[in-house]
């Protein structure tokens, strides 16, 4: 049995080329390679885009803080916050040029640790005596 298939192989001349394998695995590499960054890229952003969402409400959360401890109150609530996920929260109440009114800044930063660097998020509004 083994001779018989063994013959047939050589008499059809059966099979693929060392050649012919190379140039298709080659074809596969370069075409892998391209996707394969794509994937990591498109993770990273997805993954950057996450942060600055939780960076963006976390702001807000904090400015609609200070917002409703009122006029007096919002000098109170400046300050600098460790909060979970390696975010750093930075709260400034300042006065504006305009009597009566206050400005705040409300600054969140993180560090993906990705070799992007630090990055932050800045949101600033008015506060107005009542």
């Amino acid at each position: 049995m083994w001779k018989r298939r063994f013959a047939q192989l050589k008499a059809g001349q059966g099979g693929f080329t060392l050649v012919e394998v190379l140039v298709a695995v080659m074809i596969l590499v370069i075409m892998v390679f391209p996707i394969t960054g794509m994937i990591v890229n498109g993770t990273r952003t997805v993954y950057n885009s996450a942060h600055r969402t939780m960076a963006a409400n976390l702001a807000r959360e904090k400015m609609e803080q200070v917002k409703s401890a009122g006029y007096e109150a919002a000098p109170g609530e400046a300050g600098v916050e460790e909060l979970e996920g390696g975010f750093i929260r930075t709260t400034e109440v300042t006065d504006y040029p305009v009597e009566g009114v206050r400005q705040i800044t409300v600054t969140v930063q993180w560090d993906l640790g990705v070799g992007t660097g630090p990055q932050s998020i800045e949101i600033t509004s008015l506060l107005a005596m009542r």
